[in-house]
This record gives C-alpha cells, sequence and structure tokens, in this order.
C-alpha cells in the first residue's frame, strides 16, 4: 500500500513507538492493532483470517 508510519500512526491513533517495536519484532501484532489497521483501510479481516 506504499504507507509510511506517520500515514499509519494518523489512521489508527496508536504511538510511534508501537508501530516502530512491531515492525522491529520486539512486540506483537495485537488483535486490537490489526482491526484498527483493517477498519482504517476497508480490509476484509476474513480474507486474513
Amino acid at each position: 500500500m506504499n504507507l509510511t508510519q506517520k500515514d499509519i500512526i494518523a489512521k489508527i491513533g496508536v504511538p510511534n513507538v508501537t508501530i516502530t517495536q512491531i515492525e522491529n519484532g520486539r512486540k506483537p501484532l495485537s488483535k486490537k492493532i490489526k482491526q484498527k489497521i483493517f477498519e482504517a483501510y476497508g480490509i476484509d479481516e476474513k480474507q486474513y483470517a
């Protein structure tokens, strides 16, 4: 989708440090954040179940 961290942060409202930690494997992608990303970008979560 060619998105930056700033794009994602602005859409889902999580701290920059959280996205950085997820990207670097220091924090797992929680179901809550994954749902926020799917909702923000109109992605059908069922496709990735």
